[in-house]
């Protein structure tokens, strides 16, 4: 049975303290704040499982730890009593902080306030358990999933360094040209836009549209094109579209077929967002309006010389990587997705 309460009678939130004094890099107890581990001393504020939460700054991440810890005064902790801790650290993740803020600055909670929320909690300690239990196990899942795919893109990384040492370099005008095709009519495809994190819907990742409500002469692109933004392409603007077969973007976009008969695809965008590449970006740019839009110089941009790997093997190994990359991150998302309906479903 289930019963509503609030977060004091199963905790007490405590403040975090300076730690300059007790600091030793050497120490074996970790010193945390919102962003993570800080340094190490050989003192702690707890010494039991506890689970944290930020004051100030980054108030919706949870952390739990089962080792004494000393935390700074912009991350609480909380001294658990009547409850399994594990538990605790899974409810947390059901909160919305932000709800809780009570700054209009710099997000900030009160351990007044973080005391006074009311949640559903089980009366049986072992109910709890069993809760955490099996959502530990969940977390260990991600966890492996997280730790394949780390390994997966360091290998990845490794192949692509490897690459940039080709003795063989072909200019981008002769790999890569420009395709100026618009559109007709209204709505003629979807809207896309191009970010550094990938291609999106623009109603998916702006959670409405923010173009023009006339999108007649935008961009066609195809999938297999490179697009990328002339102003943002030394931060990584630049994408492969493969996700969609054909879509349509902002005007002020550039869009490229790629020369299949002399470069692969997924081995061309690989090494056009390297740090090497985005730093050749920067060079062949201008500041513009501000510090993060520079204006692109076409003629430099397609001079770059791209090195290309004299054995053919190199790009099947690649596209053996990225499917292995792609498969485990599918069941990375697949898992988050039910730990998200549990944690929904479960805490109501």
């Amino acid at each position: 049975m289930w019963t509503k309460r609030c977060l004091k009678s199963i905790l007490k939130i405590k403040n975090g303290t300076d730690y300059k004094k007790v600091e030793n890099k050497k120490g074996k107890y970790g010193v945390y704040g919102t962003g993570g581990l800080i340094t190490h001393t050989d003192n702690f504020l707890i010494d039991k499982p506890t689970v944290c939460i930020g004051r100030k700054g980054t108030i919706n991440r949870p952390m739990f730890f089962n080792t004494p810890i000393w935390t700074v005064d912009t991350l609480f902790y909380s001294d658990i009593k009547n409850a399994d801790p594990r538990f605790v650290f899974y409810l947390f993740q059901t909160i919305n902080w932000n709800k809780y803020n009570q700054s209009t600055g710099v997000p900030s909670l009160t351990s007044e306030g973080i005391e006074k929320i009311n949640s559903f909690i089980p009366n049986s300690i072992t109910e709890e358990k069993r809760i955490s239990s099996f959502l530990s196990l969940i977390d260990k899942r991600i966890n492996i999933l997280n730790n394949k795919i780390s390994i997966l893109k360091k290998y990845k990384e490794g192949l692509i360094q490897q690459a940039l040492k080709s003795t063989i370099k072909v200019p981008l005008n002769k790999l890569i040209n420009e395709s100026s095709n618009k559109t007709v009519t209204n709505n003629q495809y979807v809207l896309l836009s191009s970010t550094s994190k990938g291609i999106f819907l623009q109603s998916d990742f702006f959670n409405h549209q923010v173009a023009s409500k006339n999108n007649i002469g935008y961009k066609i692109l195809e999938e297999g094109q490179i697009v990328f933004s002339p102003q943002n392409l030394w931060l990584g603007n630049i994408n492969l579209l493969t996700k969609y077969k054909i879509g349509c973007v902002s005007p002020s976009y550039k869009i490229f077929d790629i020369n299949t008969k002399i470069v692969d695809s997924n081995y061309l965008i690989e090494i056009m967002r390297t740090k090497l590449f985005l730093h050749k970006y920067k060079l062949c740019s201008e500041q513009g309006a501000s510090v993060v839009r520079r204006n692109l110089d076409l003629d430099q941009f397609l001079n770059i010389r791209v090195p290309i790997p004299s054995n053919d093997k190199f790009y099947s190994l690649l596209k053996e990587i990225n499917y292995l990359i792609e498969k485990e991150s599918s069941k990375l998302n697949i898992i988050i997705s039910i730990k998200n309906y549990l944690l929904k479903n479960m805490f109501i």
